[in-house]
């Protein structure tokens, strides 16, 4: 629209984009009114990511720089994203160099931020549980501009893996439930809330004592004073130490024992000193 002085156009953007002269003059011709950041923030606000590199995702600028590589493609119409030309990867938007966040794509780093949450507690080394991928918990986009990457609303899709076929995010609580990563080795899995701070202690998922685990934990751990490490000899060691964080919380049931074999397929454990065959 123009009233005579001022004019609202789309090619000047819109104060939502955060830009400085969304409404520009007709008559001001100093230039501040075409500098960049003048129709929309350099970067934009939120959910637009905190970075200032516009070339990782926008194949028509320059690296580092707010130089055209082509003019003529921009305000067009068109939001050139990603595709040949861009530079930037997943970090670009998604936090730090091992696109976990500590900053999220408000440019948020307190974990208290559904953004950020548990992320490094998941994505980070562990001495203590295998190695988690984004894809346990996302689908990973192809490219940037792969559909449903981008689609707007600023929400993250959870969708779990094999591992947890069956799990739930609720959005409304944050929360993780019917989890096998978080249950306590039988049927029923476990529930968490994304922002808890971490790390977990050992019994947060499944008990130390052995009770409401599976099979006969209870009358091994309890009855018999028997540690973990008896038993799970690859997988922790006789203080309750991970001595092996690849074997843990990886969807087999690692049983090692000093002496005698275990049968996954029929549960049975044989020739032990401690009792005959017998079923788990």
């Amino acid at each position: 629209s123009w009233d005579g002085t001022t004019c609202t156009t789309g090619c000047h953007g819109n104060a939502a984009w955060g830009g400085t002269r969304p409404t520009p003059t007709w008559t001001q011709v100093d230039g501040t009114q075409s500098t960049c950041g003048s129709c929309h923030g350099a970067p934009p606000p939120p959910p637009h990511p905190t970075d200032t590199n516009c070339a990782a995702c926008h194949p028509t600028m320059e690296e580092n720089s707010l130089a055209f590589r082509d003019p003529a493609s921009h305000i067009n119409g068109v939001i050139d994203l990603a595709g040949p030309g861009a530079t930037g990867g997943c970090t670009t938007c998604h936090g730090s160099s091992n696109a976990a966040p500590p900053k999220d794509l408000a440019g948020n780093t307190a974990r208290t931020a559904r953004g950020v949450g548990a992320h490094q507690q998941h994505l980070a080394p562990s001495t203590w549980h295998r190695a988690i991928a984004c894809s346990s918990c996302h689908v990973v986009p192809t490219t940037a501009a792969a559909p449903g990457h981008q689609d707007g609303d600023n929400l993250a899709e959870i969708t779990f893996d094999a591992l947890n076929p069956a799990g739930v995010y609720t959005a409304g609580t944050a929360t993780c439930s019917n989890q096998y990563c978080h249950g306590n080795g039988r049927a029923s899995n476990g529930t968490i809330a994304w922002l808890t701070v971490g790390p977990l202690a050992c019994g947060s998922c499944h008990a130390t004592n052995g009770t409401g685990m599976s099979g006969d934990h209870r009358r091994h751990i309890i009855e018999e004073n028997m540690r973990c490490s008896e038993c799970h000899g690859d997988v922790v060691d006789a203080n309750m130490g991970v001595i092996n964080a690849s074997l843990h919380v990886n969807g087999a049931r690692e049983v090692k024992m000093a002496q005698g074999t275990y049968s996954v397929a029929n549960r049975q454990c044989s020739n032990l000193a401690c009792h005959e065959n017998e079923t788990w």
